[in-house]
C-alpha cells in the first residue's frame, strides 16, 4: 500500500512518484474535442488551478485564441501564450463570477465541477454565457462517493440526468481514463 506525503502542495507519494497529470496525458483526455473551425475562440477554465488543462486546451483552438483562466487561489503563474493561444489569469470565484450573456465559446471545467453544490444553477449561467453552437466541456471522476477533495461528486450517468432535468440532451462522452486516486476520469462534450 503506497504512503502519500501531503505536506506538500502535491499529494507525492512517500518515495518520489510524482502523481499529478502530465500536459501529454491532459491533451490526449480532451483530443476528442469538436473545435468549431473557424476565427479566433474566447473560452473560461473555470477552476483552472495550475493550467494544466488550460495549456492542454491551447493546442486544440485556432490561434489568437484566448482562454480566461479563472482560480480563486492564484497558482504562481501569470498571463501566458500556448499555441499562440492567450492564457490570461483572473482571481476569482468562478461560482460567483459574472459571465458576459452570449460572448463564450467555451467554458471548461477540469475536476471543479464537483466543488459546486448546486451544479443546475451554474450549468444554467453558464449555457447564458454561450455563443450559438457553444460548448461546455467537463472533466470529472466519475463516482458518487465524496471525500475531502471531491466534497460534491457526479459521475457522468448523474451529469446526463442533471443536464437532461435542465432541457440539455447533446451530451457525449469524448474520453476517459484511470484516475491516479482509484477511480475513472471522464470528459465529456455538452451542446446546449
Amino acid at each position: 500500500m503506497a504512503t502519500f506525503n501531503y505536506s506538500t502542495k502535491w499529494i507525492v507519494p512517500v518515495g518520489g512518484n510524482d502523481i499529478r497529470m502530465k500536459i501529454e496525458e491532459a491533451i490526449q483526455l480532451i483530443a476528442n474535442l469538436r473545435i468549431e473551425s473557424g476565427g479566433p475562440q474566447l473560452w473560461a477554465d473555470l477552476g483552472c488551478g495550475s493550467g494544466l488543462f488550460s495549456r492542454a486546451l491551447a493546442t486544440l483552438l485556432p490561434q489568437q485564441s484566448r482562454i480566461l483562466c479563472i482560480d480563486k487561489t492564484r497558482q504562481g503563474w501569470k498571463a501566458s501564450e500556448t499555441n499562440h493561444v492567450a492564457l490570461e489569469f483572473i482571481k476569482a470565484d468562478f461560482s460567483k463570477y459574472e459571465f458576459e450573456n452570449g460572448k463564450f465559446d467555451g467554458f471548461m471545467m477540469a475536476n471543479s465541477l464537483h466543488y459546486i453544490k448546486n451544479k443546475a444553477l451554474l450549468v444554467n449561467r453558464l449555457v447564458s454565457g454561450l455563443r450559438p453552437n457553444g460548448t461546455i466541456l467537463i472533466i470529472e471522476y466519475d463516482t458518487g462517493s465524496s471525500n475531502f477533495w471531491v466534497p460534491y461528486p457526479i459521475s457522468f450517468v448523474n451529469l446526463k440526468s442533471l443536464l437532461l432535468d435542465n432541457n440539455i440532451n447533446k451530451v457525449t462522452k469524448i474520453g476517459e481514463r484511470p484516475s491516479r486516486f482509484g477511480s475513472i476520469m471522464y470528459c465529456c462534450e455538452v451542446k446546449p
